[in-house]
Parts: structure tokens; C-alpha cells; sequence
């Protein structure tokens, strides 16, 4: 089974706090091998989509973080996420994951591709 396990840290609040929601990412804390391999060139010219739970499309453009800069296409499903998993944050919730587009140039849209 695929799966991502994220995180909201504690210093991504502060800094949010004071930056804004641009400052807010969710800390990649673990994947299985496949998610890993997906997401290990992913950076802001290479972006790689994702499904959480068969629900939650994000856009993944660095490895070790989903960043709300990243997912302007989907900020709410991105926002509900962080919101829900800042409740505990540094407390890692692992999620069901499948990889939907690998890797997009930065000037496409990740969610019409």
C-alpha cells in the first residue's frame, strides 16, 4: 500500500504567524518507497500531483514539504488539510497515497494535465 505520512511542525506556525499563509507547508515525515521515488525530483519547475485518501489533491513541489505556494489550484482542500493536522501539531498522520502526474513543468496546470 502507498502511503505519505504528514505533519504540521510547530515552527511552520510560528513562522506562519508572522508571514502569512504563504509560509505554510506540511513536513513530509515518511512515504513508502514508490511515494519517495515519485516525489524525489519534485521541486518548483518539476511539480508532482498527488491523492491523499482518494480525496485530496495536492501538488508537491519539494520533496520534503507540500507547500501552500505550490497548491494555488487547490488552497482549500491545502488549508483544510493544515488546519485539521495543526490541531496536534509535530504529531504525524500517515494518509492513503497514489501518485497522479509525474513530474509537470512549472507553467503547466498540475490539475488539468
Amino acid at each position: 500500500m502507498s502511503m505519505i505520512t504528514l505533519t504540521v511542525t510547530t515552527g511552520v506556525l510560528s513562522q506562519a504567524k508572522i508571514d502569512g499563509p504563504g509560509a505554510c507547508q506540511l513536513a513530509i515525515r515518511g512515504a513508502s518507497k514508490d511515494i519517495r521515488q515519485a516525489i524525489k525530483p519534485a521541486s518548483r519547475k518539476q511539480l508532482v500531483t498527488i491523492l491523499l485518501a482518494d480525496r485530496i489533491r495536492l501538488v508537491v513541489g519539494d520533496p520534503g514539504a507540500i507547500w501552500r505556494s505550490h497548491n494555488l489550484h487547490t488552497h482549500e482542500q491545502f488549508d483544510l488539510l493544515f488546519a485539521l493536522l495543526a490541531l496536534k501539531p509535530d504529531a504525524a498522520m500517515p494518509f492513503d497515497c497514489s501518485i497522479l502526474d509525474t513530474p509537470t513543468t512549472s507553467g503547466e496546470d498540475p490539475l488539468q494535465i
